[in-house]
């Protein structure tokens, strides 16, 4: 596995009696180990500060009373815990001080993951487990189990269930680590799925296992966040809130559109009634105003863009309303929020007409590599799409040369719009590399290899690497932790 950025070393806790904390110190390294060794970088201890903090007595939801610092001097050590009789769980690295990720024992998780669900006590007094410290064991529990040091996924989906119990729209951090992982989960499903009916396989699980995360992400998480943040927000309302909850509404509602959830019944109203008329106009200028007052009086700018998205997913004629604004709308801003809304195209023959309309002048080329991006991201079809189209897909009936693929017309544009090979490297170049990081298999190695090599000086040197470890990587997570992931959703 791929060692997180900056070779994080781990911690694992566990009990031993009530009165200490075990804790054994290791590298996130394939194959690495903690030694003596003076000039194996992979073998050395690091000197790590630990903090931890306990439960009151029988868990009440207050602040912790034990706050204290350590080091580990050796791989592994031993801290007494004081007051600690028949506390059930020690929380390890809080507020997050340590550069390192904690793994525990399966009974810690578990009370950990009791613990975070706890709410507040009031204003005043913060949950048990804090905000912070909430998003640090869901990144740790996720990144663990990438890794293959914590075995199971479970500890992280609890954890989920407990951020969902809380519902609290201040707590933009856990809920983005979250959604995030939950997002790539489905979309490597997505691509699984994809790769078996390619293959032919009648018989795949994961189709079936896609929709439940979908479900689960729409009836469990999102949909009573997104009912509590609101899709219309003044802007007055809107600069008196919370940071956090500012930046928590994005999030949500463009995690509730990509599963699935559809604008509430207020908006839908709302949006009909424009898209009815941009469908219908001529010409731009006949529907700019209407259009214009539509965004500045409904929506501040943070909840504009999941609006679009929401509208191309779920809407009726959605996605053709969308593309047609994008020659309506002259802010910039609004613009590229379109841009990125059209990603979410509902159907192949969107996908394809998405892909095309990319090559014309009507799409900035600054905007092209994130709309590629927001297409791959979705896995499947639109995923398998989006390399047909870079490696083979040819936009014109009649090419002036014997072969030609989309890549080609992408680049003929930065051209004709006077911009160096620099700047297709960085719009293009970075999210293509990206992109490679989706693969569950080795299907495409032959044809991604003879795209490179066409194209070395707009890709990052690693890109095959970058595209066989995440090829293995995710493999590995297709026979080990997906069937786990589907077997909970099952339940």
């Amino acid at each position: 596995p791929v060692p997180p950025a900056g070779g994080r070393r781990s911690l694992a806790s566990s009990h031993q009696g009530p009165m200490q904390l075990a804790i054994r110190q290791a590298p996130i390294t394939k194959g690495g180990v903690c030694g003596d060794s003076a000039t194996d970088r992979n073998t050395a201890k690091w000197w790590i500060p630990v903090t931890w903090s306990l439960p009151q007595p029988n868990d009440t939801p207050k602040t912790f009373t034990e706050f204290s610092w350590t080091e580990v001097k050796d791989c592994q050590a031993t801290i007494p815990l004081n007051n600690a009789a028949n506390v059930p769980y020690v929380l390890v690295n809080r507020f997050r001080y340590g550069y390192y990720r904690v793994n525990y024992s399966e009974p810690l998780w578990a009370a950990l993951s009791a613990a975070a669900a706890l709410p507040r006590k009031n204003e005043d007094v913060d949950a048990p487990i804090q905000t912070v410290d909430l998003a640090g064991l869901l990144s740790d529990a996720y990144r663990l189990n990438e890794a293959g040091i914590l075995p199971s996924i479970h500890p992280f989906l609890d954890l989920v269930v407990s951020l969902a119990t809380r519902n609290r729209t201040d707590e933009y951090a856990p809920w983005a680590v979250a959604l995030s992982k939950l997002t790539h989960m489905r979309t490597l499903l997505s691509n699984a799925a994809a790769a078996d009916a390619a293959a032919g396989v009648t018989a795949s699980p994961w189709p079936a296992c896609k929709d439940k995360l979908n479900t689960f992400i729409n009836r469990n998480l999102t949909s009573g966040m997104a009912r509590q943040l609101g899709w219309t927000v003044s802007t007055p309302a809107a600069q008196r809130e919370d940071m956090d909850e500012r930046m928590l509404r994005p999030v949500i509602l463009n995690a509730h559109a990509s599963a699935g959830g559809a604008l509430d019944s207020g908006i839908q109203t709302v949006w009909g009634a424009i898209s009815n008329l941009v469908l219908a106009s001529d010409t731009a200028q006949q529907v700019i105003e209407p259009v214009r007052l539509f965004l500045s009086i409904q929506f501040t700018p943070d909840t504009r863009g999941p609006v679009f998205a929401a509208a191309v997913a779920s809407q009726p004629k959605g996605y053709e309303a969308v593309k047609k604004m994008v020659t309506i709308v002259t802010a910039p801003e609004d613009q590229a929020l379109i841009m990125s809304a059209l990603s979410m195209a509902p159907s192949p023959a969107n996908v394809t007409d998405l892909l095309r309309f990319m090559t014309t002048d009507a799409v900035p080329v600054e905007n092209v590599g994130s709309m590629l991006q927001g297409l791959a991201a979705r896995g499947g079809q639109p995923f398998t799409a989006v390399w047909d189209f870079l490696t083979t897909y040819c936009v014109d009936k009649n090419p002036p040369e014997p072969q030609c693929v989309g890549l080609d017309t992408l680049l003929r544009r930065f051209n004709a719009n006077g911009n160096d090979l620099g700047g297709a490297v960085y719009s293009l170049g970075t999210a293509i590399s990206s992109m490679a990081r989706l693969f569950t298999g080795t299907a495409m190695q032959a044809r991604l290899a003879s795209f490179y090599a066409a194209n070395t000086e707009l890709l990052d040197p690693s890109f095959l690497d970058v595209y066989a470890e995440a090829a293995a990587r995710n493999t590995a997570w297709l026979a080990n932790t997906a069937p786990q992931l589907c077997a909970w959703l099952g339940k």
